[in-house]
């Protein structure tokens, strides 16, 4: 159930913020492709703090899907 990341989600399409979303109903492809967007984005971001046109600003991740090895190392805090 992610409930909350629904949630998430509207109001980042409300502030037409760009996300990836990786949770259990994304099949391992999409997993892939989601990882590799955002790990380029972030890579590529710097200092600034807007994401470009194609990356996602905010990668969206469930506990249990993002708890199997899961490594972000372009992720900031």
């Amino acid at each position: 159930m992610t409930h909350t990341l629904d949630i998430l989600q509207d109001f980042l399409e409300l502030r037409k913020y760009s996300y990836e979303r990786l949770d259990g109903s994304i099949r391992a492809e999409e997993r892939f492709a989601a990882i590799r967007s955002f790990s380029n984005s972030s890579a590529n971001m710097g200092l600034n703090f807007e994401a470009d046109q194609n990356g996602a600003f905010v990668f969206m991740i469930s506990t249990r899907a993002g708890g199997v090895g899961l490594n972000l190392v372009a992720a900031d805090t």
